[in-house]
């Protein structure tokens, strides 16, 4: 199984019917498009995103102002 990651844009509240889909990344691709958005002003960050590539996915959430990560296990097997 694969671990992927959804996106969203959302309310500072995290408020469900306020989020929008982004898209569905790796971990490496996700951190990406974050330290981009963070930088576009799209999303705040609580910490510094220098250590955002250490920080596991759960204290990405946490620390992402405006945005969502839903995590994801993709079963790839195919009949």
């Amino acid at each position: 199984m694969r671990q992927y990651y959804a996106l969203f844009t959302c309310n500072e509240w995290k408020e469900f019917s306020s989020m929008r889909l982004v898209g569905m990344f790796s971990r490496t691709e996700l951190i990406k498009i974050i330290k981009k958005r963070v930088k576009e002003n799209e999303f705040g960050f609580c910490r510094d995103i220098k250590e955002i590539n250490e920080m596991p996915i759960r204290d990405i959430e946490v620390s992402l102002e405006y945005g969502h990560i839903i995590e994801l296990k993709i079963n790839e097997i195919l009949n």
